[in-house]
Parts: structure tokens; sequence; C-alpha cells
């Protein structure tokens, strides 16, 4: 059975064919291929040829009659005008649309003239007094302008086609938003339309997502966008600084002054000098190359926010580096602790092997901090804050999602670390008690970090799941992005 279809072409196959079919194809374009009603293209083989025509009429929200140089002088076998036999088909096809009250509008081409009342048969006569519409060759473009302002004026179905068809095309464009707007206008004049609701319903869903997690509408929301070095290079030295306290008061009290209890006089001196030395050496290096690594992502931050336009090289490239930046800055972080630590050994020499244990114990769990918190407080900023400026229409959908998923795998091992670290230090706490000779002092420091660390890994675990919830938001995100 044929569909029907808004837009109804009634021609002579014998009269002009060609702009018919030119016609026919610009309609489609502009309108949608299932708007536009031809019967040679739209009639498929084996159909009741005069059935499907008056289905078509009948359905149809505009008639257009072509009208061609031979369209009233073509004869029959009789030498009669075709326009004056009962059972010819353009002239029931127009009588059906005058009988249906259906909008005709005259298609003039090639200069053929509109017909007069007295050239047409009575059934037709009232086609005579529309208001034609010319197409020319040469002003074709303009021409095909002025008939479709002429079909939107009397038809509803094409106009919205072609909004759907639009907002279609800006959506494979990945300008979602524009096409949220588009698919709403539609919405507003047919709620049912088809197909409708299956492509504005995750679009909508994104949109309230979106304005549910608007960091930037709230004072520290700003504040972050305003100063992201700042805010990324504080949250990464906070662990690097109780990394640091830790190391130093554990070393002292477990190790170093039991060395000087045991006659190693120099033993305390040399390690508030090592201490002072690596701290104002390796502090100051580390803020630098953190400086290096976080500045090229921030400040292509501040541009795009700022309404810059940068090349899609350098896009890709800063969406990549912004992904990447926590677990780049857990990488440096933990290489400074490990060029660190084997620097107190070394200076204050004299140390028994359960020293070097002890030694290496807090290395592990300081390293472990280092590049657990950071990485996790970094990742959440950038998932919730700094990413989604760089995701502009046009994206590639297959490698942004793919560069995600990386980052989605990695964010569970970092995770597991800070699980880690407060059993470390359990661990830690049952192996020293029954050797170290004040196991008091040790103990209350252990259990203080170990709470610490508890409190840390529940921390970690709300921001899992922030980062998480991100990821989800994200891959919705980039797929209305996305090129289609």
């Amino acid at each position: 059975m044929t569909e029907t279809c808004s837009i109804f072409i009634s021609y002579r196959r014998s009269d002009e064919p060609g702009y018919v079919r030119a016609l026919a194809s610009d309609l489609r374009h502009f309108f949608g291929n299932q708007q536009v009603f031809l019967d040679m293209e739209t009639i498929e083989g084996g159909t009741d040829f005069a059935k499907a025509i008056e289905q078509a009429v009948d359905g149809c929200e505009v008639f257009l009659a072509v009208i061609g140089p031979s369209w009233l002088t073509v004869v029959d076998e009789h030498g009669e005008p075709r326009i004056s036999d009962p059972d010819d088909f353009v002239a029931l096809e127009i009588a059906s649309a005058l009988n249906l009250d259906i909008p005709v509008i005259p298609v003039l081409v090639r200069e053929a003239p509109m017909p007069s009342r007295r050239d047409l048969p009575e059934r037709l006569q009232p086609m005579a007094s529309f208001q034609a519409t010319l197409m020319s060759h040469d002003r074709w473009e303009d021409d095909m302008q002025n008939l479709i302002s002429a079909i939107e004026k009397l038809t509803v179905a094409p106009r919205l086609a072609r909004q759907f068809s639009e907002a279609r095309e800006q959506l494979n464009e990945g300008n979602w938003k524009v096409a949220l707007e588009e698919f709403r206008a539609v919405e507003a004049e047919k709620p049912d339309y088809p197909h409708l609701s299956e492509v504005i319903r995750p679009l909508r869903e994104l949109e309230e997502a979106l304005e549910k997690s608007q960091p930037e509408n709230r004072p520290t929301g700003r504040l972050a966008l305003k100063y992201p070095l700042l805010l990324i290079l504080t949250v990464t030295l906070l662990p690097h600084m109780m990394a640091g306290v830790f190391n130093y008061v554990f070393n002292r009290q477990v190790i170093v002054e039991p060395m000087q209890a045991r006659g190693v006089e120099t033993a305390v001196s040399v390690f508030e000098t090592s201490s002072a030395l690596i701290n104002s050496v390796l502090f100051p290096v580390g803020i630098l190359i953190l400086i290096l690594l976080i500045r090229p992502v921030t400040k292509g931050i501040k541009e795009v926010l700022a309404g810059a336009s940068l090349p899609l090289e350098r896009l890709i490239d800063l969406r990549h580096r912004c992904l990447r930046l926590g677990h780049m800055i857990a990488l440096v972080g933990i290489s400074i602790w490990v060029v660190a630590g084997p620097v107190y050994p070394a200076m204050v020499g004299a140390l028994e092997l359960r020293d070097y244990l002890l030694f290496i114990s807090s290395l592990v769990i300081s390293g472990l901090a280092v590049a657990a918190y950071p990485y996790m407080l970094v990742s959440w900023l950038c998932t919730r804050l700094y990413y989604r400026p760089l995701l502009i229409p046009g994206l590639d959908t297959a490698n942004e999602l793919s560069n995600l998923a990386r980052v989605d795998s990695m964010k569970w091992k970092y995770f597991l670390l800070t699980g880690a670290i407060p059993m470390l230090i359990i661990s830690m706490g049952f192996i020293l008690g029954p050797i170290h000779s004040s196991p008091e002092s040790i103990n209350t420091l252990l259990g203080f970090v170990g709470l610490i660390g508890l409190v840390g890994f529940l921390f970690a675990l709300l921001l899992f799941k922030a980062i998480q919830g991100d990821f989800r938001l994200l891959r919705q995100l980039i797929w209305a992005c996305g090129r289609k």
C-alpha cells in the first residue's frame, strides 16, 4: 500500500518530465523523502495505479499541478485534448484535490502560460483563479525558494519535516543544543511526530544532568574555573605535605632516635640536615615540574572559557592531557619520593637491616599517598570541571570514548591504592609493637595515621563514585557532541 505524503506532484509524463524530477528531488532534499509523492517513483510495481493516486491525493496537504508548454495541448488517440477526457489521470487528480479542498499550487515551467477558465473543463475551472508559481532554469534556486515558502504557508507536515530533518543534521554534526531546540519546536506543534521521542529523550536527559551538575553556577565552581592552576597545584601538594610530615615523624621516632640511643651521636643532626636539604631542593623542583605539566592544560581551558577558537589539533591534545593529568601528576609525585627515599639512609648511615626495612615501609606508604590522592582529586576536578568545556561539536566520538575508557580503567587502580594505605599502616603497627623499645608512642602515631588513612579512603570512595557519575555524563556528552 502506498503511504500518504504531504506534497503531491501532478504532471504529464510527456510534458517536461526533467523539470518534474528536478522539482521532486529538491523538495525531497528540503522536506524529506516521505513528504513528496511522485507516481513514477513512489508507486511500487503491481500497485493499483488509480487507487494509489486516490489515496495519495486524499492524504496530501498541498497539491502541486506542474504545467508545461504542452500541458493543455496534449491530445489522445482521437485527437481530442486529454485534459477534457473524463478518465484523464491529471484531470482526475486535480479534480479530486479541488473536491477535498486541498490547496492547489499551479507550478508553471518553461514559461508556460497559466490556463484560463475557458481553457479548462468545468470541473477544473476553479484552479484558474489560484496564484501560480513560476519555475525557470535561469532562476531555479530563487523560484524554488518561493515555492517552498508558498508550501510552508499552506501546510504543517512539510515544515515540520524540514525542521526535524535540519535538527537531525545538527545532531549529526554534534550541535546537540541547537538540535534539541529544533526538536522542541517540532514537539510543540506535533508531540507525537514520528521518531521524535526516541531522539529528544536522551538529549533532554543530558541537558537535565548537566544543569544539575553545573559547578560553574556556584561561587566555588567559578573560583575553580578562574584559578585552575592554583587549585590543581594545591590539591596535589597537600597529600605531599601530609606524607612528608608522617615520613619525618615516623623515621625520627622509629629509626633515628633509637640510633642515637645506641650510640650514634650525630644521627639526629644528620637526619635534620638531610631532611632540610631534601625538602629545600626536591620540593621546589617538584613544584616546578608540576607547574610545567599542569599549565599547558589550564592555559588552554582558560582560553576556551574566554571564547577563543583553538585549532582542532590543539583541542584534541588538550582533551587527552586533561584526562591523563591526574595520572601524570601521580607519576611525578611518586618519582620524587623514589629519588628522595635512598638519600636518608645514605646520609644517616649506620643503619641496621630493620632500619632499612622501616625506611622502605614508610617510603612505600608515603609514595602510595602522593600517587593515589592527587590522582583522585585532580581526576575529579578534570572530569567535573575542566574537560567539559573542551568538548566541542564535531569531535571524533570513537577516539574520545577510547581515551575515556583508558582513564576509567585506571581510576580503579588508584582507588585500590587508597584502600591499601590504612591496611599497610595497621600491619606496620602489628610488626613494630613487639620489636620497638617504646611501642606506645609509635603505636599512637601509627593509630592516628591509620585513622587518617581510613578517613582518606572514605573520602576517596566519595570521589570515586563522583568520577564514575561524571564518566557516565561525559559519555553522553561525547556522543551528543560527536559527528555521527
